[in-house]
């Protein structure tokens, strides 16, 4: 016999299903090419900390002389981005000492300054202009992706860590 609370119940789990699915499942990936990224127009944010106008730059520059490890930076605020940046911050030195600059480069720039300032200390970070250094195809995912586990669970380690995040630009854009 039919009932009306397994439907329900049936539904909400398949829901929860398909939130947790991996996001290339759902959404296809286009990896962008270096001939695709190299042209991009990057503006320098780290000089408005000195009270400096931007540079802008081509992203080919960035790693032309002596490569670069980049962190592109999908939303400044998100908690779990800033924990990724100070992960980052822990082999600055070991970088340093082999000459290879440790470069960010943000697709908003709202909170942009603030986490040049607290989580990428000294490091160059950019904000991509046309906001296409996350390839030729942006993925988003709404609401739903709040309802992933692994998003729950990393976000509060990241919480309990001491990392401070905040709600402010566009969160749905995925790396």
């Amino acid at each position: 016999m039919f009932s009306l609370t397994w439907f329900i119940g049936g539904a909400v789990t398949a829901f929860l299903v398909y939130c947790n699915l991996p996001p290339k499942w759902i959404l296809p990936l286009k990896n962008a090419s270096l001939n695709y990224l190299k042209d991009i127009q990057l503006r320098k944010l780290t000089d408005s900390l000195y009270g400096k106008k931007g540079t802008v730059v081509k992203a080919e520059d960035l790693w032309a002389k002596k490569g670069a490890v980049i962190m592109v930076v999908r939303r400044p605020g998100c908690i779990l981005c800033r924990e990724e940046a100070l992960e980052f911050m822990k082999i600055k030195s070991d970088l340093s000492a082999l000459d290879i600059p440790l470069v960010g480069i943000v697709h908003e720039e709202e909170g942009a300054e603030e986490f040049a300032r607290s989580f990428f200390t000294n490091s160059d970070v950019y904000f991509d202009i046309d906001k296409k250094f996350f390839g030729p195809k942006e993925r988003r995912i709404m609401l739903t992706g709040l309802l992933n586990f692994r998003f729950i669970l990393k976000t509060f380690g990241a919480w309990r860590k001491g990392v401070s995040g905040n709600l402010e630009g566009d969160g749905s854009l995925l790396g």
